[in-house]
């Protein structure tokens, strides 16, 4: 591995980390503002949106997305955005006609009664969400890191912003729901301008369309599931503390999961897709220079969260109250138990990106089958013995921890093995 494509990483983190950093730390000091307008059961329905939305969203596009930077012609890659787009349409409508034809039935079924004056929201969230998500993979592709840094400003200030703004004005839990919407899909437009300037309708054909289709029909056959069991398994602690102990203690942990991954997501989330762009750049033919680039990425996240985890863990309790007020101290300590999994959640998630570059879709699976069933078997486990919210909690940070520890293990190793298979 040579020091410019390890520059080319580093240049590229930077840039969208200082875009997320700017845009984050913005709707960070907003959360002290945000928890003195709204309830902890506020907080609770808005915990339950952001899950079923994380959810559904990969559906939308059945997973193409995550391919469009791969190919090595824009044409093809043009064509896995047309598919994107018109799944991703033809989808979300259809949900929206089923939420408007049986919405109790949808959200009674669910435990989420909490949701249902709100179910014309959901559709149109997911599709915009979904747009977001494509026109960033073109971006990313392009390489226009400064344009996503800008849209994530955008998308933390806007959402900070609306959610103050209609809380004052009394619309609540609706505040939150639409400022969500804000901090999700912001900054379409400018990613819309990007895409249109590569845009040529000729490299578009039925032909073309077709063989994408196919050539990339592993990512919605292993990753559109692989996609779902990961989000579910992330999102599965909200959804199962508001079916086992209520909105209130969902929005306590709500509020603890969102604002310790917010600092953390800063860098993690702009390593993944800077080391994605990357990965993708040096190609599958080049394992060794992939294992070099992956082995400093992991070295630099553990120590940039290290110092991180210990501050939460010693004085998560009281760092909450002071910021958020005496009714958030349950949050607080929330975030001390659950301080471990997220440095190893941030360590972890970058490098499974891996797989996809060596389209390796039915491993990604496995991984993360095993985590749901992790996830699954502890909250079961609280439900059938009753335990306190705060045992289950303990326990699912401690299992879901070595879970992400171990899948960097493995990552290391399958890289490792595709580097002496190339040398023979």
């Amino acid at each position: 591995m040579n020091k410019s494509d390890q520059y080319i990483v580093i240049k590229n983190m930077l840039t969208l980390a200082t875009g997320a950093g700017i845009g984050r730390l913005f709707g960070f000091f907003s959360i002290p503002v945000v928890t003195r307008i709204y309830s902890p059961e506020n907080m609770g329905v808005l915990s339950v949106f952001i899950a079923m939305i994380a959810i559904l969203v990969p559906f939308g596009t059945l997973r193409y997305s995550v391919a469009i930077p791969l190919p090595k012609s824009n044409a093809t890659a043009l064509s896995l955005v047309t598919v994107c787009f018109f799944s991703l349409l033809v989808i979300t409508t259809s949900f929206g006609i089923a939420l408007w034809l049986l919405p109790e039935e949808f959200f009674v079924v669910l435990s989420m009664e909490q949701l249902l004056p709100f179910w014309w929201l959901m559709p149109i969230v997911m599709f915009g969400v979904g747009l977001y998500e494509i026109l960033n993979s073109w971006a990313t592709r392009k390489k226009e890191f400064r344009s996503i840094a800008k849209t994530q400003i955008s998308q933390s200030i806007s959402g900070a912003v609306v959610k103050i703004i209609l809380g004052l004005y009394g619309l609540k839990p609706l505040g939150l729901l639409i400022g969500h919407a804000f901090s999700q899909a912001g900054g379409i437009l400018l990613l819309l301008r990007i895409f249109w300037r590569s845009f040529r309708r000729k490299d578009i054909s039925i032909r073309r369309l077709v063989f994408v289709l196919k050539r990339y029909s592993d990512f919605p056959r292993y990753r559109l599931f692989s996609q779902f069991l990961l989000i579910f398994s992330i999102q599965a602690p909200l959804l199962f503390s508001n079916f086992l102990y209520g909105k209130d203690v969902t929005g306590q942990l709500g509020l603890a999961l969102s604002t310790l991954a917010m600092p953390i997501s800063i860098f993690g989330n702009t390593t993944s897709q800077a080391y994605y762009a990357e990965i993708s750049r040096i190609g599958k033919n080049r394992p060794l220079d992939i294992f070099h680039v992956t082995k400093g990425i992991v070295k630099k996240l553990f120590w940039l969260s290290f110092p991180i985890f210990i501050i939460l863990f010693l004085f998560g309790s009281q760092l909450f109250e002071l910021a958020f007020g005496g009714q958030w101290q349950k949050a607080g300590f929330f975030s001390q138990i659950l301080s471990l999994y997220l440095m190893a959640q941030f360590v972890s998630s970058p490098v499974v990106n891996v797989l996809s570059v060596f389209e390796k879709q039915a491993q990604f699976l496995f991984i993360n089958l095993l985590r749901t069933l992790v996830v699954i078997a502890v909250f079961f486990s609280g439900y059938k013995y009753s335990l306190d919210y705060n045992k289950v909690i303990f326990i699912y940070s401690i299992f879901l921890s070595i879970h992400y520890f171990f899948t960097i293990i493995y990552i290391m190793y399958f890289l490792k093995l595709k580097v002496r298979r190339y040398n023979r």
